[in-house]
């Protein structure tokens, strides 16, 4: 990015979440350099900086309202922000880091491009996800990476597909991030059931097969008597997925949907996860 100095560069960060597992991350990257966190949520669980998990932010951050849009036809939900570039205006950072090509980040990135601030692309998509979406969505993707000035890819698949879209290998830092989170903060103090305890975590739509989950997990307690299933997540299969539940018996645990502490509580009181 051919800056002299980047200890004294500003450094916006559009963020979607704070999730527990960037925040180490940025903790490190603000040791470095001067940066600011902007948040886009339209959730009440992340209209404030969560501390659940213990680690506090070690950076100024900010938050603008964002809406979610849904399309259930095509089992697709992104979400919407208007307001960034206002933001941008009072931070006027050297550098803006966006998260992806999510539909929210082009805002930022069209504010970089008119005000010549160079862009770096935090990017995850691997070839595999990028073949699921197909032509068109490919091409769209092109014409916005060419607004972006470098890439940070979370690994070799992710590195690999930029290259498929035409991005320079010379734009590109590939990298593996540890997460640093303490899980034992989150682990419960309270004593459970004897036994494996399955966990699924997601929507009950008929692509994720929460009903076929059920009729396995019931072969499964054959061998582990005293195994338990619990199925976390709401959808148009509520009904169905209840109902395989309650001919299977008390070990099926149907919680619905569940946010913050307590889906913390629950990953880490299982043992097994399932996709």
């Amino acid at each position: 990015l051919e800056m002299t100095d980047l200890r004294e560069a500003k450094i916006a960060h559009i963020a979607l979440a704070p999730l527990p597992y960037y925040t180490p991350i940025l903790n490190a990257l603000a040791a470095k350099v001067r940066l600011h966190v902007v948040y886009l949520s339209d959730h009440p669980f992340l209209v404030g900086f969560s501390n659940q998990w213990r680690i506090a932010p070690q950076f100024p951050y900010s938050f603008i309202g964002a809406r979610s849009l849904t399309v259930p036809q095509w089992e697709l939900q992104f979400q919407i922000t208007v307001g960034v570039a206002r933001r941008l205006d009072l931070l006027n950072p050297d550098i803006v880091l966006v998260y992806g090509w999510h539909p929210a980040m082009i805002e930022p990135v069209l504010w970089a491009s008119f005000r010549k601030r160079p862009v770096v692309m935090w990017h995850e998509s691997s070839g595999f996800s990028g073949h699921l979406r197909g032509r068109m969505s490919n091409f769209l993707r092109k014409q916005f990476l060419r607004r972006i000035d470098a890439f940070v890819a979370s690994g070799r698949s992710a590195a690999s597909y930029l290259e498929t879209l035409s991005i320079p290998s010379s734009k590109v830092v590939t990298s593996c991030l540890p997460s640093g989170v303490d899980l034992q903060h989150v682990m419960s103090t309270e004593p459970r059931q004897a036994g494996i305890r399955f966990l699924f975590v997601g929507r009950l739509i008929p692509r994720k097969r929460p009903v076929e989950l059920i009729h396995a997990f019931a072969t499964v307690r054959k061998q582990i008597p005293e195994a338990s299933l619990w199925v976390v997540g709401s959808g148009p299969l509520d009904a169905e997925v209840k109902a395989a539940a309650a001919s299977v018996g008390s070990d099926v645990h149907i919680l619905g949907a569940l946010e913050g502490p307590a889906l913390s509580q629950i990953y880490h009181e299982s043992d097994v996860l399932i996709l």
